[in-house]
């Protein structure tokens, strides 16, 4: 969602957004959208932060007011808090900063704010690679190539031929290009990863 698109979502909506547990963002992200949302929603904010006044603080705490309990702050780096969150921390109230900054440096120690859980991360499933490549060797085949796919992997079980996630070009042949040193040189030095096969 851009920018000004997510400034201008309604309230409502935008609480109804904090509350799931599913948004495939972090937690840090959500925060800074949070802010800019309620900049954009408070008027008259000075854009520079170093010359807000105590005033402009509270205005944008209470802009926020539904907003701030629904962010996972205790699922944000420590580094992410230093950054982002502190220089707001007067709208989070005391007993809330107190307790993130507490987390920071003793992660086992108990707080009284509520620790919200972390969001559900789901996996990205990529689509099965399309294997492009031509087996032109007399040598190996299709099984081969599934076979060596899995050793590069250390798979236990074999690769599918139509799971195979390498491309095979055959660099060398023998019987095309010849059997010296020199042709093998010429043809593999420059390649960074390759697979050797003689036949017996």
């Amino acid at each position: 969602m851009a920018s000004d698109e997510f400034t201008s979502i309604q309230e409502n909506a935008l609480i109804n957004l904090l509350k799931r547990d599913d948004l495939q963002i972090e937690e840090s992200e959500i925060w800074d959208k949070v802010i800019q949302w309620g900049k954009e929603q408070t008027p008259d904010l000075p854009s520079d932060l170093n010359q807000w006044t105590e005033k402009n603080f509270l205005d944008l705490k209470t802009t926020l007011d539904q907003c701030i309990p629904l962010i996972r702050y205790f699922q944000m780096s420590g580094k992410d808090i230093v950054a982002k969150v502190k220089p707001y921390r007067q709208i989070l109230g005391l007993n809330l900063w107190d307790d993130i900054s507490t987390k920071i440096m003793d992660p086992d120690a108990s707080i009284s704010s509520t620790i919200l859980p972390a969001r559900k991360k789901i996996p990205v499933q990529l689509p099965v690679r399309e294997v492009h490549f031509i087996n032109s060797s007399s040598v190996i085949n299709d099984e081969h190539f599934a076979e060596i796919s899995s050793w590069i992997d250390r798979r236990p079980s074999k690769y599918d031929i139509t799971e195979i996630p390498y491309e095979f070009n055959l660099l060398l042949r023998g019987t095309r290009d010849g059997f010296t040193s020199e042709t093998f040189h010429r043809l593999c030095d420059n390649i960074l990863i390759y697979l050797a096969l003689w036949l017996l």
